[in-house]
């Protein structure tokens, strides 16, 4: 049988601060959201923008409404699923073998945007600190990111990114406003 809140769960929840709920009740969602429009999305598309004109502004166009419409269906089919099945439990149901090219697809994506992200680490390592060794300092960030998730201080890593996509979102409206 289910438990109702006491007084007193019932009193402190409702002395919690609304802006401090939403942010609980938002967790680690909000900052992927935030991250996925980020400085490089705006950057490529004012390059593109500045090198070919109104030409290429259709393929702007479409990839955000594409973008717009895998995220949703994914939350959607989140949300909506009764069934409790995974995303590629889904993608099975369209046919066996996608949920496999999907995998594979996942697989080698992930390890190669880990592969540049490492390399693009140690090369600006490199460069901030004069080395001429940005092998090394790749190195030297993979086992720094190792020790931090090993360590699990997510939360405080969390807590960060949140402060940072805040102050990207005021930036972002400010420059807008302006």
């Amino acid at each position: 049988m289910p438990q109702t809140p006491s007084l007193k769960e019932t009193a402190a929840s409702a002395a919690e601060p609304r802006l401090k709920k939403l942010a609980r009740l938002l967790g680690p969602g909000i900052i992927a959201v935030l991250s996925w429009l980020g400085a490089g999305d705006l950057i490529t598309s004012s390059v593109a923008g500045a090198s070919y004109g109104y030409a290429m502004m259709w393929v702007l166009a479409i990839s955000l409404v594409l973008r717009f419409l895998i995220v949703n269906i994914i939350a959607r089919f989140q949300l909506c699923n009764n069934q409790g099945m995974t995303i590629l439990q889904g993608y099975a149901q369209l046919h066996p073998l996608f949920a496999w090219f999907m995998l594979g697809y996942a697989l080698l994506m992930g390890h190669l945007i880990n592969a540049y992200m490492i390399k693009g680490a140690g090369e600006a390592l490199a460069m901030l600190l004069h080395i001429d060794q940005p092998l090394l300092c790749s190195v030297a960030v993979v086992i720094a990111v190792w020790l931090l998730v090993g360590r699990n201080i997510y939360a405080m890593i969390e807590g960060v990114m949140k402060v940072l996509l805040a102050i990207m979102t005021l930036a972002f409206l400010t420059l807008a406003i302006m």
